[in-house]
């Protein structure tokens, strides 16, 4: 099956499932990657499914084409880090293709690209022999064909190109001489090559953040599996058995799939070491093939590792991702309210999504980030000289408020970069989905700036409850203030920006004017730094109309340095002002149906890995992927036909990845019966207006009709009397 559509809601679960009932019946599912690129994370689903081959585009010059999407997925944010996805690449723009109206028309996208693979996995299995058909021709099988034989460019990371562009006559010798096996997707992972980025962007050191890996099983021997055992770590050398591995893995692999995540951390005898790790993950699976034979086999995942010593505090940055929120599960508006043709946040948030080019600037200023996707309850802070909170959409516990504040006492800088926040252009945002036959309502704004506030407070500082836009100026630089929020709270002896801004708008309109603090920067000499700017969507790439990385590499600066004064010399001191009037509304109910916060406690989100010897506990993270339900045993065919693998197993329609709270697919659809009458009654109303008018017009026509004099004539009567008779 080829399918060229998709969408960002991969928590669509009766869709997805029938997906996998797809699949479980050893059917190759065929998808398109999406025509949102070329920013990474912005895969759709289908295609950004385990058991489904997502398809990106290139040109005749192999070059990856620009409207591709990229992955990474991010199914697993915050608490884990994405699969690489598209899994191929292949011919995409300008294809000849026949036209239905006659003759050939010249095509472009990747919904042309994923039938293009369709059409070579047909030929792929038409090149197969009987005897091999029934055992290789499964979605596993294949996809193992693909991505062990493409051809990758130099020029593009696993998460832009997969494993590359199809390579048929090697994927058909490739099918001709492995037996069907189980393998991973990626087939390693390499620290020391560009190919692997972002894993190849930082280096792991003891006291990091864990590197954390999401890899696929294919399981190319039947659609259900079993892991015998645990994964097992086999460093390469006894020496450098200082890397301390834990895993979270599919126990059952359904359907021909399953997620092993991984987590690299250095141990403490690993403090001084500066070099290359290089191991292997090695599991065992049980699976039965088609003819109901079981057969016990192991995969190994060659891992090699970059470690350096640890750096000093000052280089160090905490970039916090566990209080962003995207879309799905709820509404989340764009950050840009001018940008009319993306209504969703759905990108990930991720700094190797949407704001890789800052984690990029920043790892080119020499700084080491690591990206926190828990609660800051448990993180140890005083590892770091700097917070980043970026576009922050979620609430805060009361005892991270208490952490940030006591360890902004102990020298931590906190940086912020919020968004607009306005309830009544929340409200605005209004409309009406097709797809669900109802209205979504925000349940956000941009940022969650009350929350913010609950933080800021206790710096003196506060951010409006408003929406601005325009062009400024900061220093020499210039950049645009798509729309963001106003500073209204700064203490004595900081430093501003103001500028004179638009108030923002839905529709295109004009708002008013007025001059507004937008960056508040306060740096005493016994604590942390704080700076608050107002608009993050110079940070995001996607709709991006000029950039502030300069800003936020000079504040980071700044902040681990007392002697870097190139940002605080082109701001205006100020005597502190505080318009608590103007401070950010707390949202709407509606909100706690996608906070996390909200919904769990703390202990919710602990770390799963609390073992010692990983130097400082609290900073492992978990690692969250997404788990299938365990299958029913498979049904095989004593045919010669291809094999009925079905019943598909049952999913509960509540059940959703256990990365992300088990909140309603869409906020507004949380009480069913709500829905159904709703429902229910729009229909009776739009039934009886139907009706009530039809009826009208019937009547109308009856008056003119009997008024409208018609001459009768022999045959017109004699007519009449057949009709009658008839009748």
């Amino acid at each position: 099956i080829n399918l060229s559509i998709g969408g960002p809601d991969f928590l669509d679960r009766p869709f997805v499932d029938k997906v996998r009932e797809v699949t479980a019946s050893g059917i190759i599912f065929v998808s398109a990657i999406g025509n949102d690129g070329p920013q990474p994370g912005t895969l759709n689903n289908p295609a950004d499914m385990n058991d489904v081959i997502g398809v990106g585009g290139i040109d005749f010059g192999g070059s990856l084409a620009s409207f591709s999407s990229r992955g990474l997925t991010v199914w697993e944010l915050p608490s884990g880090h994405g699969r690489p996805k598209p899994d191929v690449v292949a011919f995409g723009k300008n294809v000849v293709a026949s036209s239905n109206r006659g003759g050939c028309r010249s095509l472009s996208g990747t919904s042309v690209a994923s039938p293009v693979v369709a059409g070579a996995i047909t030929l792929l299995l038409s090149s197969l022999p009987g005897d091999q058909f029934l055992a290789k021709a499964n979605p596993a099988t294949i996809k193992q064909a693909l991505i062990e034989t493409a051809t990758p460019s130099p020029s593009y990371h696993m998460f832009e190109q997969g494993a590359g562009a199809v390579d048929l006559q090697q994927a058909a010798e490739y099918l001709a001489t492995h037996p069907p096996h189980v393998s991973f997707h990626p087939t390693s992972i390499d620290m020391t090559q560009e190919y692997f980025w972002p894993y190849s962007a930082q280096p792991i050191f003891f006291t990091s953040r864990p590197l954390l890996v999401n890899t696929t099983i294919l399981n190319g021997i039947g659609p259900v599996g079993r892991l015998l055992g645990k994964p097992r770590w086999f460093p390469a050398q006894h020496g450098h058995a200082i890397i301390n591995v834990k895993y979270e893995v599919s126990e059952v692999l359904w359907p021909w799939t399953g997620n092993l995540g991984l987590a690299f951390g250095v141990k403490e005898e690993g403090a001084e070491f500066a070099g290359v790790v290089e191991g292997a993950i090695q599991i065992t699976v049980a699976s039965q093939d088609i003819t109901g034979k079981e057969s016990i086999v192991n995969a190994s995942l060659p891992v090699k590792l970059k470690v350096v010593r640890r750096p000093p505090r000052s280089k160090r940055v905490l970039w916090d991702i566990f209080h962003s929120i995207q879309y799905p599960p709820g509404y989340i508006p764009r950050d840009n309210l001018d940008v009319r043709d993306d209504i969703l946040d759905w990108n990930g948030d991720h700094p190797h999504t949407n704001f890789h080019r800052a984690y990029t600037q920043l790892r080119k200023a020499g700084f080491f980030i690591d990206i926190c996707g828990e609660p800051l309850v448990d993180v140890n802070l005083a590892l770091y000289s700097t917070l980043l909170l970026v576009d922050t959409e979620d609430d805060f516990y009361n005892v991270e408020i208490d952490n940030i504040v006591r360890a902004r006492e102990q020298g931590l800088s906190v940086i912020v970069f919020a968004d607009w926040h306005n309830i009544e252009l929340m409200r605005k945002t209004r409309f009406f989905d097709d797809n669900t036959r109802s209205h979504w309502d925000a349940a956000v704004g941009g940022a969650n700036n009350h929350a913010l506030n609950k933080i800021l407070k206790h710096f003196g500082m506060g951010l409006g409850n408003g929406a601005y836009r325009g062009d400024t100026k900061i220093g020499r630089r210039r950049l645009t203030y798509a729309t963001g929020s106003s500073v209204v709270a700064c203490p004595a002896g900081g430093k501003i920006a103001e500028e004179t801004l638009e108030r923002a708008t839905l529709g295109g309109g004009r708002g008013g004017k007025e001059r507004t603090p937008i960056l508040c920067v306060d740096r005493p000499a016994d604590k942390g730094m704080v700076a608050v700017f107002g608009d993050s969507n110079c940070l995001d790439v996607n709709h991006l109309r000029s950039d502030c990385f300069w800003m936020l590499e000079e504040l980071v600066s700044m902040a681990s340095t007392a002697t870097d004064d190139t940002l605080a010399s082109a701001l205006a001191s100020t005597n502190g002002f505080n318009r608590s009037s103007e401070f950010a509304e707390p949202l709407p109910e509606l909100f706690k149906s996608v906070s996390r916060v909200l919904n769990f406690p703390p202990s919710f989100f602990k770390p799963k890995f609390q073992e010692a010897g990983i130097g400082d506990n609290r900073d492992f993270d978990r690692i969250r992927m997404e788990r299938p339900s365990s299958p029913r045993t498979p049904r095989i065919a004593k045919s010669s036909s291809r094999p009925t693998y079905m019943p598909v197993p049952e999913l509960p329609l509540t059940t959703v990845p256990n990365h992300l709270p088990s909140v309603p697919l869409k906020p507004y659809l949380k009480d069913r019966s709500k829905i159904s009458y709703s429902f229910s009654l729009k229909t009776y109303i739009f039934v009886v207006s139907g009706l009530s008018f039809s009826l009208l017009i019937f009547l109308v026509s009856r008056i003119f009709l009997r008024r409208t004099k018609i001459k009768r004539t022999p045959h017109l009567e004699q007519g009449v009397r057949l009709r009658q008779q008839n009748s």
